[in-house]
Formats: C-alpha cells, sequence, structure tokens
C-alpha cells in the first residue's frame, strides 16, 4: 500500500531544471567606486511541481553567482532566490491560496528582463549591500460567487531591505503587514469592472512608520481583436511619522492608465505597451512613502516565431521638494535555439537624480546563454 500511495505522489511530480551561464560589463556597485566592471555570472535554478485533483504546489530555487573583476582583485558574490505557491480548490467556486517569495545577498546591478513593471527600476539602482533581504508570505482565498463574479483577498507580511545593521544604514529595512481585496464583474465579453482596496503598516530601521490605505476602480476593454486599455482611478491615504518628528498625513489620488497593441501579422509581428501612472510608492533608500509619477513604453519585434527584438524606456519622478528622478532605456535580443536552449544578449542604461550618495548614470550590458531540462523524475 505505501509503495503504491509513494508511486502516486512521484507520477503526480515534476522538477524540472535549468542554468543560465553568462558574462556582464558595466558601472561598479558601489557608491564611492567609479569606472567600469566585467562579471561572470551563473545561475543554476529547481523547480519542482505537484499537481493531483483539486491541488496543486510549485516551487523555485535558484541561487545566483558572480565572479567580478575589481580591477586588482577578484570579488565572489552570491544570492539565493526562492518561492513557493500552493492551492486548494475546496469546492466548485472558492479556491484557497498561499505563496511565499524569499531572496538574500548581494544588491548587485542585474539585468531585469521586465517581469515587473519597467519603471519599477529604482531597486536596480542598488547600494551594494551584501545582505540585502526581501521575503513576503500571503494567504488568501479566490471565490466566484455569482457567474460574472470573482472575489480575490489576501493577508501577508513583507520585509525588504538590509539585513545587518551596517547595511540598514544605507538601505534601510522595512516591514508590516499587508492586506488586499479586489472584486471583478465581467460585464461583457469585451468588458470588465473591477475593485481594489490595499492597505499596510510599515516600520522601518531608521525609525520611521508609516501606514497606507488605497481604494481603485477599474475599467478594463478589449477594444478590438489586437488593442486593450484598461483605466485606473482612485485614492490614496497615508500617515507617517519619524522619530523625533510628528506624524503627517496626506491624501493623493491614484490613477493608471495602460494601453496595449499588437500590429497584425504572424510574423514579423511588433506588440507595443503603454503604462502611465500616479500614486504612492516607497522610496527604498529613505523607506518614505512618496507621491510619484510613473510613465513607461515598450516596443517587441518578433522577426520570427524564435527570434525577437525589444526595446524599452520608463521615467519616473517624485512629486515633492527635492524629489528622485529617473530614467531607463533598454534594448535586448532573444534567440530561441530548440531544446529548451535560448540566448539573450542587451544592453539598459539607468539615470537618476537623487539625495543620496549612489552615482547619477547606471550603465550594463550583458550576454547569457540558458540551458534547460524538464521533467528530470523521468526515467524515460
Amino acid at each position: 500500500m505505501a509503495a503504491v500511495l509513494l508511486a502516486a505522489l512521484f507520477a503526480a511530480a515534476r522538477l524540472d531544471g535549468a542554468v543560465t551561464a553568462g558574462a556582464q560589463a558595466g558601472s561598479n556597485d558601489a557608491a564611492t567606486s567609479s569606472g567600469s566592471a566585467g562579471s561572470l555570472l551563473l545561475e543554476p535554478s529547481l523547480a519542482g511541481f505537484f499537481e493531483q485533483p483539486g491541488f496543486t504546489a510549485e516551487a523555485h530555487y535558484a541561487p545566483w553567482l558572480r565572479l567580478r573583476d575589481g580591477g586588482s582583485t577578484w570579488s565572489f558574490d552570491k544570492r539565493q532566490t526562492a518561492s513557493f505557491a500552493a492551492a486548494l480548490q475546496q469546492t466548485r467556486t472558492l479556491q484557497w491560496l498561499a505563496s511565499q517569495r524569499f531572496r538574500y545577498g548581494q544588491d548587485a546591478l542585474t539585468w531585469d528582463p521586465g517581469a515587473t513593471r519597467p519603471f519599477d527600476f529604482v531597486d536596480a539602482l542598488p547600494a551594494a549591500v551584501p545582505d540585502d533581504l526581501f521575503t513576503d508570505t500571503e494567504l488568501g482565498f479566490a471565490l466566484q460567487p455569482a457567474r460574472g463574479w470573482a472575489l480575490n483577498a489576501s493577508a501577508g507580511y513583507a520585509a525588504y531591505g538590509g539585513a545587518s545593521a551596517a547595511s540598514q544604514q544605507v538601505l534601510p529595512l522595512q516591514q508590516g503587514p499587508q492586506i488586499y481585496l479586489g472584486l471583478d464583474h465581467e460585464l461583457t465579453r469585451s468588458d470588465e469592472l473591477g475593485g481594489e482596496l490595499y492597505a499596510s503598516h510599515t516600520i522601518t530601521s531608521n525609525g520611521r512608520q508609516s501606514s497606507l490605505a488605497k481604494l481603485t476602480s477599474s475599467w478594463r476593454r478589449q477594444l478590438d481583436s489586437n488593442t486593450r486599455a484598461r483605466l485606473v482611478a482612485g485614492a490614496s491615504v497615508y500617515e507617517q511619522s519619524a522619530s523625533g518628528r510628528p506624524s503627517s498625513t496626506a491624501a493623493h489620488p491614484a490613477v493608471a492608465a495602460e494601453v496595449g497593441h499588437t500590429l497584425p501579422g504572424r510574423v514579423p509581428r511588433i506588440e507595443l505597451n503603454a503604462t502611465a501612472a500616479l500614486g504612492p510608492h516607497p522610496n527604498p533608500l529613505t523607506a518614505e512613502l512618496v507621491e510619484r509619477a510613473e510613465l513607461a513604453v515598450s516596443a517587441r519585434w518578433f522577426l520570427q516565431d524564435k527570434l525577437s527584438l525589444r526595446a524599452r524606456a520608463a521615467s519616473a519622478r517624485e512629486l515633492r521638494s527635492q524629489p528622485t528622478q529617473l530614467l531607463l532605456g533598454a534594448f535586448d535580443a532573444s534567440l530561441d535555439l530548440g531544446g529548451h536552449v535560448a540566448l539573450a544578449a542587451g544592453t539598459e542604461m539607468l539615470w537618476q537624480h537623487a539625495q543620496s550618495s549612489l552615482p547619477a548614470v547606471r550603465w550594463l550590458a550583458f550576454t547569457a546563454l540558458s540551458f534547460g531540462a524538464r521533467n528530470l523524475l523521468s526515467d524515460r
């Protein structure tokens, strides 16, 4: 009986592996250093998947290793990244969700493929600490109370910043609970309305505290088969205080607009995207919560099914007397060589004007080759 159960568990599980090796040249990490440096990068990764009727789970782990030329000496940097997510389908309309994300190690300027919003590149201007920490734990549920309606809710705890006291002097540790509640209603096949409530309370290592509540409504519309758009409007209220200073409260609008368009054609095909937003944003260098205006555009050309070129540009500016201003320009190319092998290369430049000792201009150029293997547990 135990052997049958063990065989069933193995049959429901899958383990994938991958290795990315690359080279990178760019600005030095440290704020006190000038000039450029070259690096050799290695990132092996494992991804496990488990699927049974009514239950799914997946876990990812990837250590990041870098050998960097410091001029007269070489340095060895490392970082650990892991994540876990699980979903339990209790009924046809109710699903319970759990997730955990974790990162720890060197805070370094590395290539960002744009998995997050393109204008979230303030975190890519590192303060060069060796113990950058990020962790985010969430528990929640997804409910379909009626046809065309979807309710999503979660509660969690997040922390990010320097882990040691020395690192917190340049990159404060920010941590605290957060909650999210979202309700979506599908009006037609082309229109969807939504509402979101987000609230958080953050305590930082430099003595700051902040509380944020944001309420927004959204309208998503499929304008035609090749064009989609989304509008968001609402307001945010936040209160923050610092050691020895009275607390302050502010209310600001929270708005956003997104549009995406695909030029018809199989190949070449072009995907265009643009996003503009105004809302509260935590500054990771000062732990202040400030209103920020953001704009990002991107274009991706699929010259062949397996070859694509992409260009991105983004800008952000804090709305206060001494604002941080940010600019990003990036270009990259990717080629699928088949057999789970891919080649990527590109360059990006970051410009920052901020009240800190970080350099104003950062740049990097990279190339990477990835090898993947699926279902390592299979004997076939």
